[in-house]
This record gives structure tokens, sequence and C-alpha cells, in this order.
């Protein structure tokens, strides 16, 4: 991907739009570009939080483990930040990461990503409402999967 290309994507993402052309363009010069064919994993849960990633073009689905059990919980696509939690807990990745369809995305070491949300208010508050909203989207999905779940136990019970 070329480095105006960069830029133009960062810019797209609602959290760096606001950002000022020459942060914009550093944060561009030190994103690396990533390719994943469909069904390859982004990262996996426990794996190491060293950067970020903006999604350029494709999907990739979040899988949590429930009991176990693996369920997909989000689906994230174009000009989506994806990795964020692990960097902003300083922990490791509490969820894999796998390609839907074939994915490009731009990674944003850990480091320079801490050093944006922590001097740059805009890129903060963009970073904590991106989170509310992934936070209402995971609540929701555990709604329906219990609401299912309820559905089934109740069919199983008048059998």
């Amino acid at each position: 991907m070329q480095f105006t290309e960069s830029v133009a994507a960062l810019r797209c993402v609602p959290m760096f739009a606001a950002l000022d052309n020459k942060t914009l363009k550093r944060l561009a010069f030190s994103a690396s570009y990533v390719t994943l064919h469909a069904g390859e994993l982004l990262f996996s849960e426990g794996d190491p939080s060293d950067s970020v990633y903006v999604v350029d073009t494709g999907e990739l689905e979040v899988i949590a483990n429930a009991r176990g059990h693996p369920i997909v919980v989000a689906r994230l696509g174009r000009y989506q930040l994806v990795g964020e939690m692990g960097i902003l807990r300083n922990r490791a990745r509490s969820a894999t990461m796998r390609a839907i369809t074939e994915v490009k995305l731009l990674r944003v070491d850990a480091d320079i990503f801490l050093s944006l949300v922590t001097t740059n208010a805009e890129a903060a508050l963009a970073v904590m409402r991106d989170l509310s909203e992934k936070l209402a989207a995971s609540t929701a999905s555990l709604q329906r999967l219990g609401a299912a779940h309820a559905d089934d136990a109740g069919a199983e019970t008048s059998r």
C-alpha cells in the first residue's frame, strides 16, 4: 500500500479523522501493511498485545471462548479499529480475530498508538466512544445468545 493510500485510509477512521495532517502522516509513516486470507487468524486469545490494526478492506470476526466453546461475538469491517483493548488494558489479547474474507489492514505499534491517545484529547475521546459502541454491541449479542439459550431450554423442558 502506498503512503498516500495509508493516509487516506487512516483519515476515514473516526478516531483519526480529526487529527491534523502532520500527526496523520506520522501515523501513516509508522504503520505497516498486513494481508490475511479468509480463515487466517490475525491474533489469538492470550497473544501479546503489541499493536492495533485498522481494517482497510474485508471483514473479521471476533471469537470469544465461552466455557470452552468458541463463540462469534462481533464482526468488524472497513475503517474499524482492532486490538486496542489489550493495549489500553496492558493485557494479553482477550479474543481471537479471524478473517472472514481477504482482509487488508494497517498495523500500528502499541507505543505509537498509546502516544497518540495520551497526547491527543480528540483521539482519546474517539477511542472511548468506539469502545463504548463495541461494549454495547457485545452486550446485545450476549443478550441474544441468552435468549436463544432460554428458548432452547424451554423447548427441551416441554418435550
